[in-house]
């Protein structure tokens, strides 16, 4: 047990993806911050599932849950700034009135309250929060969450918190990216006006929220079309801006592998269901 916590971190499991439930996002005070990790376990607001890679590209089993694209307000917290109140809790708000109109939505994946925060245990992270050390067992959930995110953004039901600083991020943009294609048998391909339509929604905040659609328009036009090798042309761009300069020559490659693998995955598909009829016959 680990006493700082208040539970167990060797039970993390690699491939079981935490999200956090719809009642306990309903139920947060939205004059305090979102909880992190630890403490949405504590208060039993996540729920687990777990998932292989096959199963994310194979099956729809996320449907039902919100994977969140947005930006931290601070290094500390990605929902409260102490140093502009008008940000605090703006995103559990919208949430809040947003899972209210939308009652078929189970719950949300939202990286600060679905993954350990805090610096690695070898001093790798350079982001700074206040969460001391992730433990050997936390990091390794970590970077297993970081290597597989691609796929809760290819493959869910996203719901893009967009400001003008998300149109100018790595990650934001990395994410969007994603959000805007889908797997197929030829690959990461773009998704149809229809399923950008039923499985992407784009919320507006701040100064983006005067662009009457604008600034949303300009992120499905600038992503939408783009093949992978042309996203990662664009995503490798210096007016890009990343916190963390490797993770562009760490994660864009990952782009590729993810694209072929998916091609992988629905040949052996394909041949396991020829196999099938041909048992029939």
């Amino acid at each position: 047990m680990n006493p700082l916590h208040g539970y167990r971190s060797e039970d993390l499991q690699l491939g079981r993806w935490a999200f956090v439930k719809r009642d306990a996002v309903l139920s947060w005070d939205a004059s305090k911050p979102m909880p992190e990790f630890r403490d949405a376990v504590k208060q039993d607001a996540l729920e687990f599932i777990k998932m292989s890679t096959d199963e994310f590209i194979l099956e729809r089993k996320l449907s039902q849950y919100w994977i969140i694209s947005h930006r931290w307000f601070s290094k500390s917290h990605p929902d409260w700034d102490k140093n502009l109140p008008q940000n605090n809790s703006a995103k559990l708000k919208k949430l809040q009135e947003l899972l209210c109109e939308h009652e078929e939505i189970r719950g949300i994946w939202l990286d600060f309250c679905c993954v350990p925060q805090g610096n690695d245990a070898d001093g790798s992270d350079t982001y700074v929060h206040n969460y001391g050390m992730r433990d050997e067992a936390e990091q390794r959930y970590f970077r297993y969450t970081l290597d597989n995110i691609k796929l809760l953004y290819l493959t869910g039901t996203v719901l893009i918190f967009v400001d003008q600083k998300y149109m100018g991020r790595f990650w934001t943009q990395f994410e969007a990216f994603l959000s805007l294609h889908k797997a197929g048998r030829k690959g990461v391909v773009p998704k149809t006006d229809q399923d950008v339509e039923d499985d992407v929604f784009i919320c507006e905040m701040g100064a983006a929220s005067a662009s009457a659609g604008a600034v949303r328009n300009s992120l499905i036009d600038t992503w939408r079309t783009k093949s992978v090798h042309e996203a990662i042309e664009v995503l490798s761009q210096p007016d890009i801006d990343v916190m963390n300069q490797s993770d562009k020559a760490v994660i864009l490659p990952r782009l590729h592998d993810l694209n072929k693998n998916v091609i992988e995955i629905f040949m052996n598909d394909d041949k396991r269901r020829e196999a099938a009829i041909d048992e029939k016959q």
